[in-house]
């Protein structure tokens, strides 16, 4: 675990996420993938569950996410059926190890996290078991750090799917503020590592069962609900830069929603389309509902449209590898349809599934559901925008 963090510090400070393959022994991955198939068939994981606010309510609505099973380690299912999956993941010390690995992240390894004090938290991480039953079981996009009190910096994920094969799904897909998608597919023993605070990401449609675990680590020094700051007056090159430097900013979580607006809807139709009636029409109302309270001040909504003509350029420049020659992401639309590029990261080969479809129904965001945009301040050069609940 130690050196797999270590290895991949320079790609995950430079562009928020990192792919490792072989992340942990073969032994431990096998056993790991064990133990959550006992859970799973014991029933000891439970039907995933999530908050969604209306912009008129004071609490969340709660949905359930179909075909998405998990626990914790606190769960008492999880410990009475099987008691040896805690201590194998208390001996990983992924808390400690990416502590030791990524200094200016500032990591907690105390077992003090973002969540209610629970004993069985390993010193300092959270950890999240999860099944997708396949059947199309996804996730919208989202931030696993979406503000307010939450303390996650950085989420390590582990997949556990021995004889994955393309189509099968569950990919993970990262969306990294204005920059083309990257699609990863969830090899057994594979770990991803990312942002919590500055990566979107969703999880595509599953056609096979999926295992994998998440590990939450935290920080008291996240940057929170910061506002995003922009010039007030100036050419647009100003605004740009302002914008551009969200991506190393939570602050971009002020504008994202809306920014991703119609790309946010597609993809809670994919994720709720089994969910029970109403569910889904309650929730595209609430988000609805967000974009316009979003657009309804005119600093906002120019920001909103600048940033979502960058994303599409950067779309459409970015540079590729496909079928053995450089190709844009334009160019790669029209002629791969799923092949693969090897992008080189800290020594590893990493392997990224290039979209068939480079559009924005490609993008959306969950996780935000307290989203509302309002003008903070105005000053002589800046605009303040901040979200407010």
């Amino acid at each position: 675990m130690a050196a797999f963090i270590a290895s991949c510090r320079e790609q995950l400070l430079g562009q928020d996420f990192a792919v490792v393959d072989d992340a942990l022994d073969a032994s431990t991955a096998d056993a790991l993938l064990r133990s959550l198939r006992t859970l799973h068939s014991a029933g000891a994981l439970r039907a995933h569950r999530f908050g969604f606010r209306r912009p008129e309510a004071t609490r969340p609505d709660i949905f359930c996410k179909p075909h998405i099973f998990e626990a914790e380690l606190s769960d008492e299912p999880v410990r009475r059926c099987a008691p040896e999956l805690c201590e194998m993941l208390r001996s990983l010390r992924v808390a400690r190890h990416a502590a030791a690995a990524l200094p200016e992240m500032r990591i907690s390894h105390d077992g003090a996290g973002d969540e209610a004090a629970d004993p069985l938290d390993l010193d300092g991480a959270t950890v999240k078991l999860q099944a997708n039953e396949g059947g199309g079981g996804c996730f919208p996009l989202h931030y696993d750090n979406a503000g307010s009190v939450s303390r996650r910096v950085l989420t390590v994920l582990v997949y556990l799917n021995p004889g994955w094969c393309q189509g099968d799904g569950g990919e993970i897909e990262l969306v990294p503020w204005l920059r083309p998608a990257v699609r990863v597919p969830p090899l057994h023993n594979r770990a991803v590592l990312f942002s919590s605070e500055r990566v979107m990401h969703r999880v595509l449609p599953a056609a096979r069962q999926r295992y994998c675990l998440t590990f939450w680590l935290h920080s008291h020094h996240c940057e929170g609900d910061v506002p995003v700051r922009l010039p007030r007056a100036g050419d647009e090159s100003e605004f740009r830069q302002a914008l551009a430097s969200l991506g190393k900013s939570a602050a971009q979580r002020v504008l994202s929603r809306a920014v991703y607006a119609e790309a946010y809807a597609a993809s809670l139709r994919e994720c709720m389309a089994d969910a029970p009636a109403g569910q889904l029409a309650a929730m595209l109302h609430a988000h609805e509902g967000h974009v316009r309270a979003s657009r309804a001040h005119a600093p906002t909504a120019a920001a909103i449209h600048l940033a979502d003509q960058m994303r599409m350029e950067a779309e459409q420049s970015a540079t590729l590898t496909v079928g053995g020659r450089a190709a844009s992401v334009a160019d790669a639309r029209r002629a791969n349809h799923g092949r693969q590029s090897q992008s080189q990261g800290s020594g590893e080969a990493t392997t990224a599934v290039l979209p068939a479809h480079i559009d924005s129904e490609r993008f959306a965001i969950q996780g935000q559901e307290r989203v509302r945009v309002r003008v903070h301040a105005v000053t002589a050069s800046a605009v303040e925008l901040r979200v407010t609940a």
